[in-house]
C-alpha cells in the first residue's frame, strides 16, 4: 500500500533541524557520515543507486554473514553473532520484520528499509525485535511498533515514521516493555505526529525492570504522551533513565506520562517554538 504522506509541516521541520534540504540526495554519501547527522527523510534507508536482488525470508546462521542489497519479501531471523545487514529493504509479511536473537552479540543494521505493509501487514507487528544490535540509519514504517530492543540495542540517526497496523494498535516508535538495560537512542527521528497515541518512546516495567537507558539528541514528535515512563504495572524498578536534548512535538495530552519513575529530563525543548518541553 502506499505510504501515508509525512505533514508537510513535520517534514519541513525535520529537513530543518537534521540540516538537509528538501532536494539532498544520498547517492554520494560516504557511509560513515558526520556523527552528529540526525536520521531524517534524506539520511535513512538504502542509499540511492543500490541494486537490489529480490529475496524471500532469510535465516542468518553464519557467525560475521554479511547480508547486502537484497529486496527481501518476508523476514529476516539472526541467529549468529557480527552478522551485517545492510543496504537492504525489508518489505516484511510477518508479525517481526527483523528479530535478532537474545544470545548472539556483534549485530549491526544500517543503510536498510524496513515496510511493514500496513494494514496490509500483521497486528502487533514490528520493525525489529530484540537481540543488543546496533542499528544505524534505518528508515522502519508501516508497522505498529517500531522498535523493541533487547539490552544492549543502539539506534542511532534513524527514522521511525507511518506507523500503521491493523487490528486494534497502540502505536510506539520504540517500545520497551521491561526487562531491558543498556537502551541508547539517539539522533534519531521518531515520528508519531499523524497518530494521537502511543508514544514516540515508550518505557514501562511490565515485563520487569528497566535500567541504563538514554535518550538523548533526538527529534520526537506526537503520540498520546510524546514519552513515556510508566511504572505502575509492576514493583520492578525504572531507574537510570535519562532522556535530555531532545526536540519534541506535543503528543496530544502532553510532552511526558511519568509515573512511579524519576527519569532525568534535561534540556529538552519544543520544536516549533524552542521553549522547554516540561513533563
Amino acid at each position: 500500500m502506499p505510504r501515508p504522506a509525512v505533514p508537510a509541516a513535520v517534514t519541513v521541520l525535520v529537513l530543518a533541524v537534521s540540516g538537509c534540504t528538501p532536494g539532498s540526495s544520498r547517492a554520494d554519501a560516504p557511509r560513515d557520515r558526520p556523527s552528529t547527522a540526525l536520521g531524517g527523510p534524506t539520511t535513512t534507508g538504502v542509499p540511492a543507486g543500490t541494486t537490489l536482488e529480490p529475496s524471500g525470508s532469510i535465516v542468518v546462521d553464519t557467525p560475521g554473514q554479511v547480508v547486502r542489497g537484497l529486496e527481501v519479501r518476508g523476514v529476516v531471523t539472526i541467529e549468529a553473532s557480527d552478522v551485517t545487514v545492510e543496504d537492504t529493504r525489508v518489505i516484511a509479511d510477518g508479525y517481526f520484520a527483523i528479530t535478532v536473537a537474545d544470545d548472539v552479540d556483534g549485530v549491526v543494521i544500517r543503510d536498510s528499509e524496513i515496510d511493514g505493509r500496513g494494514r496490509s501487514g500483521s497486528a502487533g507487528s514490528a520493525g525489529i525485535v530484540g537481540g543488543s544490535p546496533l542499528l544505524e540509519r534505518l528508515d522502519i514504517h508501516g508497522v505498529e511498533n517500531g522498535v523493541v530492543p533487547g539490552s544492549g540495542t543502539v539506534l542511532r540517526q534513524s527514522w521511525v515514521h507511518d506507523l500503521v497496523a491493523p487490528g486494534d494498535p497502540h502505536y510506539d516508535g520504540v517500545q520497551m516493555d521491561g526487562g531491558q538495560t543498556d537502551v541508547v537512542v539517539e539522533r534519531s527521528t521518531i515520528d508519531l505526529s499523524d497518530r494521537g497515541q502511543t508514544a514516540a518512546v515508550m518505557i514501562n516495567n511490565l515485563s520487569g525492570p528497566i535500567s541504563r537507558v538514554r535518550v538523548r539528541d533526538n527529534v520526537l514528535l506526537g503520540g498520546g504522551y510524546t514519552v513515556y515512563a510508566d511504572g505502575q504495572f509492576s514493583s520492578s524498578p525504572i531507574e537510570d533513565v535519562e532522556i535530555t536534548g531532545n526536540r519534541l512535538l506535543r503528543g496530544t495530552y502532553g510532552y511526558a506520562a511519568i509515573t512511579r519513575a524519576r527519569p532525568t529530563w534535561v534540556d529538552n525543548t519544543d520544536l516549533r517554538t524552542g521553549r522547554p518541553a516540561e513533563p
